[in-house]
């Protein structure tokens, strides 16, 4: 399956807050909230899931509520693209915008490419 129909294959679009950028080369840590009902207090509860998301433009700033497109796996430990900003964090100083997963494919599939050509399995 390619890069492309596995992102084709699962829409899935969370929305959260970025609670760490800059730290990592390309990748942003982001908290989803939810609410977990307690049937024991009748009473629903917070319960925050840190993932990790990739932000190859290095966009996201910390306090930015972003949506991320989930179930496209960008490395060992991520599972996430970063796609849009929701509320972006006012800094003060113009931002670039996310790169998105149709860039994300993109580049990937340029990457391959060039790997495929460097074998000689493809001609330039």
């Amino acid at each position: 399956m390619s890069a492309a129909a596995a992102a084709a294959a699962i829409p899935r679009t969370v929305v959260g807050t970025v609670v760490s950028a800059g730290l990592s080369k390309n990748t942003v840590k982001v908290r989803l909230a939810k609410q977990v009902w307690n049937a024991h207090l009748r009473k629903n509860f917070r319960h925050n899931t840190h993932v990790l998301a990739d932000d190859y433009a290095n966009a996201c700033v910390a306090g930015d509520v972003v949506a991320l497109r989930g179930g496209i796996k960008t490395s060992a430990r991520k599972r996430h693209v970063v796609e849009a900003f929701v509320s972006p964090m006012r800094t003060g100083e113009v931002r670039r915008q996310p790169e998105g997963v149709a860039a994300w494919i993109r580049r990937k599939e340029e990457k391959l490419r060039a790997e495929l050509v460097g074998r000689g399995v493809l001609k330039a």
